[in-house]
């Protein structure tokens, strides 16, 4: 068994924990990942990204991170969130992240179909 397929089942085993942990919905935005045509748009994203390392695969790391959907993990990005509980560091995210993200996207698209 090659190292990278060694690390892909790895990862692969880490999402399907933290997925079920999070009930199958991103964290910023409720999206609903359960089901087979849908859970593709979930991500893993480090709340904080100060946390990422090359090989946290483990259990123990679980704790650093959340589900994110593809749209508001790609949101997010490398923003460090503030609070001292995961709560507090989600509400944050949402707060100054992905809300005002999303409202830009709608205004943006509201924008090009009207014209």
């Amino acid at each position: 068994m090659s190292k990278t397929r060694g690390k892909d089942f790895r990862a692969g085993q880490q999402n399907a924990r933290i997925f079920k942990r999070d009930g199958w919905k991103c964290v910023y935005c409720g999206y609903n990942g359960g089901g087979p045509d849908r859970y593709l748009f979930l991500e893993l994203d480090h709340l904080d990204p100060n946390t990422k390392t090359d090989d946290d695969y483990d259990e123990e790391h679980d704790c650093e991170k959340v589900t994110a959907c593809a749209y508001c993990n790609k949101l997010k990005s490398q923003y460090p969130p503030i609070g001292k509980t995961h709560q507090e560091q989600i509400a944050d995210t949402v707060e100054k992240i992905i809300q005002p993200g999303r409202m830009r996207a709608a205004e943006w698209y509201t924008r090009v179909i009207q014209e």
